[in-house]
């Protein structure tokens, strides 16, 4: 009985040791601040809350049509990608 729950620990500890370690998700190399839930997209209330933020203030409207214009591939979120490109210019 002992050498069967020794062997059963031994083997149990062998593949612990030669399981590869998980590889972080292809989104953690490129994290963006405003990705407030770590899901490697931006959502319109994290894009909101961000040009909220930031020192010129905008309208809800004008800070959703940015955000429309940003999402290129209209699925309601924006990817790091869509993030890198540049903000459209807000005339007053």
């Amino acid at each position: 009985m002992k050498k069967i729950i020794l062997m059963i620990l031994m083997c149990s500890c062998a593949v612990g040791f030669a399981a590869k370690p998980e590889k972080p998700a292809k989104h953690a190399k490129h994290t963006n601040p405003a990705d407030t839930d770590k899901d490697g997209k931006i959502s319109l209330a994290e894009f909101t809350a961000l040009k909220k933020s930031q020192s010129k203030p905008l309208t809800d409207e004008k800070i959703k049509s940015m955000f429309e214009q940003k999402d290129t591939n209209h699925d309601g979120f924006l990817s790091m990608d869509e993030m890198k490109e540049p903000l459209p210019i807000i005339l007053d």
